[in-house]
């Protein structure tokens, strides 16, 4: 199933397995090396762009700034690099096209540039939650943006509903595969998920004795010894340090 229980299962959108699906007919390592490959190089001109448009300096100074996150994400072979690529690139292309309002285009190059670049966004976008966010700009701009800034949203509009067929439409005819996701990703971040870092995971972690599965060790089943609290009083201490701030309580 393609939502499994695990220590690093899949949480993206089904329709986004469907589209990488053929790199599962090559050896691991050859598509491990496609995939980084694919974002280090979609990662490299979109911090391209951005130098052209604000100047190597701050580009450099950014990209230096997240070292961390990026060799994270290359590590764990996620998708995040592909997402923020695909993000700089629609909007480079949306602010071109919203800024020549006297710009002759009679061939309409600006548009349909903006309609590529925000197809790709949307196949990323929907593969993820967060990155939905972007959509604001052309929703924004059909509902109050001058003619310009209208034109470049329609383009926009078909572009990423493009993407988003491509993504979503598919996986309809895979049965239950979508209630599959809606419920993996009610289950994500519980407590005793490896992903989650919070302070209620590691008082439960801690003080429960539950069994949690840590990535740093390959996903072994792991537990701690405990003074066997419930999740409730768990959840009781975690709202008390919360909150204590507010209640402006003193240490001793």
């Amino acid at each position: 199933a393609l939502y499994r229980e695990g220590p690093d299962r899949y949480l993206y959108a089904p329709g986004f397995a469907i589209l990488f699906a053929p790199l599962s007919a090559i050896p691991f390592r050859p598509a491990l090396a496609v995939w980084l490959l694919a974002s280090v190089s979609a990662f490299g001109l979109a911090m391209r762009s951005l130098s052209r448009r604000f100047g190597t300096t701050p580009v450099l100074i950014a990209i230096l700034a997240s070292v961390r996150p990026i060799a994270i994400d290359l590590r764990y072979g996620q998708v995040n690099l592909l997402i923020l690529s695909a993000a700089v690139a629609a909007m480079i292309e949306w602010v071109k096209a919203t800024e020549t309002a006297d710009s002759p285009d009679p061939r309409g190059k600006g548009g349909r540039r903006v309609a590529i670049s925000w197809a790709v966004f949307s196949v990323s976008a929907f593969s993820k939650i967060y990155p939905l966010a972007l959509f604001l700009f052309p929703a924004a701009a059909l509902l109050r943006g001058n003619p310009t800034e209208r034109k470049a949203a329609r383009s926009a509009a078909i572009g990423s509903a493009v993407g988003a067929f491509a993504v979503l439409v598919r996986a309809l005819f895979i049965r239950g595969v979508y209630l599959g996701w809606l419920d993996a990703l009610a289950r994500k971040g519980v407590p005793l998920d490896p992903h989650n870092q919070s302070l209620l995971a590691t008082l439960i972690r801690v003080l429960s004795g539950a069994e949690f599965r840590p990535l740093g060790l390959g996903g072994s089943a792991i537990r701690f010894t405990g003074i066997g609290l419930s999740e409730s009083a768990d959840r009781a201490i975690w709202i008390l340090f919360s909150n204590a701030g507010d209640l402006n309580l003193q240490p001793f």
